[in-house]
C-alpha cells in the first residue's frame, strides 16, 4: 500500500501499524524507513492527492523478505481480487551483510552477518533517505589484517568507505 498513501489519507487513516511481530529487526527497519520517508514526502507535498512516492521508497519494501504484495481488499471485493500466491513462500533477494558500528576517517567498522567479498557492492541503509551504494575495498579483519572475504558471522571487520554511515545501519548485498 506504500503507493497509495494519498488514498489512505483520504479514507481517514491517520496512523499505520508496521507488521513486526516475528519479523527481524532488519525487516522492521526497512518497512519503517520506507513508510516514514513516504509519509514525510506526502506531508511535504501539502498532502497532495497527486503525490507519488520516490522509486527508492517502493524498492525498499522489496528488499526485505516478503510474500508477494497486493493491496488486499482496499480497492475491490475479495471475489474480484483475492490474494493468491502463485509462487509460494517468501521472496528474498537481499541479505544483510553486516551492521555498521563506527565510521571514522573514511573507514567503516562493522560486524559481519552474511559472507561477502572484497570488491562486492553493498548498500548501506540510511535512516530517512535512499540507500547508499558502497564498493568493498581495503577489507580487513578485526586484527587489521587484509582479507579477501568476511566468512564468519559476527566477525569484526573494516573497509574503506567514502561516505559516513551511521552506527547501527544495515549493510546489505543483493543475492546472486
Amino acid at each position: 500500500m506504500i503507493d497509495h498513501i494519498p488514498e489512505l489519507y483520504a479514507a481517514g487513516i491517520n496512523s499505520f501499524k508496521i507488521e513486526g511481530r516475528a519479523k527481524s529487526a532488519y525487516y522492521t527497519a526497512v518497512a519503517v524507513n520506507a513508510y516514514r520517508s513516504a509519509l514525510d514526502g506526502f506531508a511535504a507535498s501539502g498532502f497532495s492527492p497527486d503525490y507519488k512516492i520516490e522509486d527508492w521508497m517502493r524498492q525498499e519494501v522489496y528488499k526485505a523478505s516478503n510474500r508477494q504484495y497486493c493491496t488486499g481488499f482496499f480497492f475491490s471485493s475479495p471475489m474480484d481480487d483475492a490474494q493468491i500466491y502463485y509462487e509460494g513462500g517468501y521472496v528474498r533477494q537481499w541479505d544483510v551483510a553486516a551492521v555498521a558500528h563506527e565510521w571514522k576517517d573514511g573507514v567503516l567498522y562493522a560486524t559481519q552477518r552474511n559472507r561477502f567479498f572484497e570488491g562486492d557492492e553493498l548498500e548501506a541503509m540510511v535512516r530517512g533517505g535512499a540507500p547508499v551504494a558502497i564498493k568493498v575495498t581495503g577489507l580487513k579483519n578485526g586484527e587489521g589484517e587484509s582479507v579477501t572475504n568476511a566468512p564468519h558471522p559476527m566477525m569484526e571487520l573494516s573497509f574503506d568507505c567514502p561516505v559516513p554511515v551511521p552506527p547501527g545501519s544495515y549493510l546489505r548485498k543483493k543475492r546472486d
